[in-house]
């Protein structure tokens, strides 16, 4: 394709793009609007903007369900649909918007006029109109008439001033909202959603008067007004946390919002709610507070563009609404048979819920309109009237959030757990501490959960009952927690100088805003299994009995929170690999048992230097280093003292130690550092008393650290340098008991294969057994030593001619043999010798040798 080509192309492409544009611009109308039955208010708001906004005002004038004209109106701009006629009240906004779109985005049927006369589509009486009257003062009307049964539904005709007042045909269904109970288009909600709530005051009387009980929400936070009981019990939130033991304000909040109008009478079954309008004869309905018990829900809500003082902008209004309940005249009312219903008005649908009801008439204050309410909220309303304090907060502590400054003050003194963004978790700080201590997180957290999860009973706070609770002690004798939540001032630049010191030194130790704390719980006497305490949150106090294991955990000291992550005896920073290099000698002394092992330095391997008889026993380094590894990275179960005193020492089994390990560690100009581990008696909980000389305090550790450190040293594999490939000879001698002498069997590898040597060639060997014997060899340990020098007892039988057996072997470019000697039995083992450890004495297992000792024979073919 050459280059005139493709400019030819291009131009043709170019030329059907500026036709399609075009045509999209100035051409017909598209499907959708075409059939539409108020073309003109698409086209004003295009297809991204919803026609029904704009409609500010409608008149419904209709012959069914029953003769009557429906009025309304938007009050302020995009504000609530409000009733004028056939009484003034709050309309439901989704169903009047419902309604607006059902006539907005009507479609009619065919493209073209119906072209029916009058009288005969039913438009010269028709069953309703409806004008909708947009923002700019336009009316839009559409008029109903006759409905005929169609092809796949019943068809209306209509006539609409979008469409030249021509007739039209569209499904009845479309239009069905227009026929909906005025009940329907009302606002069932009498004061609001709970999230609306921002005040709420329940009272009744002057009949049957109860002392009014009030709470107010501020920043989020719900307080009684009346009476003065502080915090209330906050809603409970999925995963929060605290246990919830009883009523909260939000069950309070959702009784509120529930009341409302349940039924209204749309559906087959269904009652109506909505009981009388324009009524002011309040008595009748026993309504009237000076002659009937009624019970007053007044309530502020806030609710963006639902309050005819919201502003264009949606900013949320605050507007007081009362409800009066009649609670003189409970109504109980039976479930009514769906098919009376459905016989009257075949087009209803069965009501959802149609059993039986029970509930009270109520009025919104100033409304005139008298309707039914469910009693189940009203009774959990009631309840709060009965008993003021039912949902008062029984939280030994409430956070907004986690606390970065503990003050804890108890016989042991004052400390501080603080949280900076510096150091991540929590540090303990005592008085004249510059530098903070590690702290257990578990701990803290276990403090803090209690504190949030415990729940407290509520003790009337009267004259000289804070004396009798011990709750008025003096700061220094209290025992008391207090939290702070934003507590810790920014961390000062170091160098820089405090504004508030009279000198310039700067210290390392956070410094705490001088505001109140966000909680505080101070504790007294114990009362049997609680103990009495004082809650403080701002201006607000109480006395409550809470159990006594907060008591047991505000008295821990300071042990109670350190890190139970002990230090690493190889110095700070010293960890894993680097410290095991460091460490030099390893000494065990248990009662009258010493053993040691050394080593020149990392690249030396290490050797037994004590007992002497020893030496030539290979060291498993395997359980040096598990020992170390142990050493190394100890956590303590518990801090049990610092800086113990010798008798404390003496009642744990730590001086003298039940068992110390000693390590020398390699210093500065050749001189061995020691570091010293002392584990004493047994600590009753699983654990066991332990002291490191790098860390000055007792702890407990796991028990099982005493097996680690008591395991043997000495690798107890015989012959792990054994390839059974690699050899060449094997002699086996032995049988005494059996042959009345010792006798032989010697086999050699030729091209792959055992052969006898002796006896002769008449002696088939079976191979997979010597294989067998050879792979036992391989993996064979020692269990105990019997002898470290002299052979051991001569009544251990190690000697072929006296019931032994002799095992020797050859391996490839070995000049001499290896030799193993069984002798007699021991428990569940033999004696044995070996010819690499001469002199010694030990005991292995009896089973890889078992079949060998039966007879040469087992090894023919």
């Amino acid at each position: 394709m050459n280059y005139r080509t493709t400019f030819i192309l291009g131009g043709i492409f170019l030329a059907l793009l500026l036709l399609l544009a075009v045509a999209i611009t100035i051409g017909p109308e598209n499907g959708d609007q075409g059939r539409a039955l108020f073309p003109e208010l698409l086209k004003a708001t295009g297809v991204d903007v919803n026609p029904g906004e704009n409609i500010v005002a409608i008149r419904l004038e209709r012959s069914k369900p029953e003769k009557q004209t429906l009025v309304l109106k938007r009050e302020g701009q995009g504000g609530n649909w409000v009733f004028e006629e056939p009484f003034r009240g709050t309309a439901d906004g989704f169903a009047v918007n419902s309604l607006v779109r059902a006539v907005l985005e009507g479609r009619r049927e065919e493209d073209r006029d119906a072209g029916a006369v009058a009288s005969q589509t039913g438009l010269d009486e028709p069953v309703a109109t409806v004008t909708l009257t947009g923002k700019d003062g336009k009316d839009h009307s559409l008029v109903l008439g006759r409905t005929v049964p169609g092809a796949t539904g019943n068809i209306a005709f209509v006539r609409t001033s979008g469409r030249g007042n021509t007739s039209q045909v569209v499904m009845e269904r479309d239009l069905e909202p227009l026929f909906r109970p005025v009940g329907a288009l009302r606002e069932r909600a009498l004061l609001g959603s709970e999230t609306d709530l921002e005040q709420f005051k329940l009272s009744t009387g002057p009949v049957g008067a109860k002392p009014p009980v009030a709470l107010r929400k501020a920043q989020g936070v719900w307080r009684y007004e009346t009476p003065s009981f502080g915090l209330a019990e906050p809603s409970a939130l999925p995963g929060a946390g605290t246990p919830q033991t009883g009523p909260d304000v939000g069950a309070m909040l959702r009784a509120i919002a529930a009341l409302r109008v349940e039924q209204v009478g749309e559906r087959a079954g269904e009652r109506n709610d909505f009981v009388a309008d324009g009524v002011t004869d309040l008595a009748a309905h026993g309504l009237d507070g000076s002659k009937n018990r009624v019970l007053r829900v007044e309530v502020e809500r806030t609710a963006p563009g639902r309050d005819p003082r919201a502003t264009d902008k949606g900013e949320a209004a605050v507007g007081k609404v009362a409800l009066l309940i009649a609670l003189d005249k409970a109504v109980e009312k039976a479930a009514e048979k769906s098919g009376e219903k459905a016989r009257e008005n075949p087009a209803q649908k069965p009501a959802a819920n149609a059993g039986p009801f029970k509930g009270y008439p109520a009025m919104v204050e100033g409304s005139g309109s008298v309707v039914l309410v469910p009693s189940g909220p009203v009774t959990e309303l009631l309840r709060l009237l009965e008993d003021p304090a039912l949902i008062r907060d029984r939280a030994v502590a409430r956070l907004t959030g986690d606390p970065d400054w503990i003050e804890i003050r108890n016989g042991l003194g004052r400390m501080d757990l603080v949280r900076t963004e510096s150091q991540g978790g929590y540090q303990l700080f005592r008085p004249g501490m510059a530098e903070g201590q590690p702290v257990e997180a578990t701990a803290v957290s276990g403090l803090l959960e209690s504190l949030k999860n415990s729940r407290g009973r509520f003790v009337e706070d009267q004259p000289d009952k804070r004396k009798e609770l011990e709750l008025d002690r003096p700061a220094d004798k209290q025992v008391a927690v207090r939290l702070w939540v934003g507590g810790v001032e920014k961390a000062a630049v170091p160098g820089e100088k405090k504004a508030d010191k009279k000198d310039d030194k700067t210290s390392a130790k956070p410094a705490r805003k001088e505001i109140p704390a966000s909680a505080e719980v101070i504790l007294g006497r114990r009362q049997g299994e609680d103990v009495a305490l004082l809650r403080v949150s701002g201006k607000d106090q109480a006395i409550l009995l809470a159990p006594k294991s907060l008591l047991d955990l505000a008295e821990q000291g300071p042990l109670a929170y350190l890190d139970r992550k002990m230090p690493s005896y190889a110095g700070e920073g010293l960890v894993g690999e680097p410290a095991l290099d460091q460490v030099i000698g390893v000494t065990l002394s248990r009662g009258a048992e010493t053993r040691t092992v050394s080593r020149k330095d990392k690249s030396q391997p290490w050797t037994f230097t004590a007992p002497a008889d020893r030496a030539a026993l290979p060291v498993d380094t395997q359980a040096i280093r598990s020992l170390l590894v142990n050493l190394g990275t100890l956590q303590a179960r518990k801090l049990v003292a610092e800086k113990p005193t010798a008798p404390e020492l003496a009642s744990q089994g730590l001086e003298p130690p039940a068992l110390l390990v000693t390590l020398a560690l390699a210093g500065p100009e050749g001189k061995a550092l020691t570091k010293t581990f002392a584990l004493g008696k047994e600590s009753g909980d699983g654990g066991v008393f332990a002291r490191a000389s790098w860390v000055d305090r007792v702890v407990t550790v796991d028990l099982s650290l005493r097996s680690i450190l008591e395991a043997p040293w000495e690798n107890r594999a015989l012959f792990a340098s054994l390839d059974p490939a690699k050899v060449t000879r094997l002699n086996l001698t032995g049988w005494q008991a059996i042959n009345g002498a010792p006798v032989s069997l010697v086999v050699e590898k030729d091209k792959e294969k055992w052969v006898a040597r002796d006896p002769g060639n008449d002696f088939p060997v079976a191979q997979a057994k010597v294989d067998q014997l050879l792979g036992s060899l391989k993996g064979l340990r020692f269990e105990k030593v019997l002898a470290y020098s002299g052979g051991g007892d001569p009544a251990l039988g190690l000697d072929p001619a006296k019931n032994g057996m002799a095992i020797e072997w050859t391996m490839e470019g070995q000049k001499d043999p290896v030799r193993l000697v069984l002798g007699r039995g021991e428990g569940a083992g033999l004696a044995a010798s070996v010819s690499t450890l001469p002199g010694m004495a030990f005991v292995v297992p009896k089973a890889p040798f078992e079949e060998a000792l039966q007879g040469r024979g087992k090894f023919r073919q």
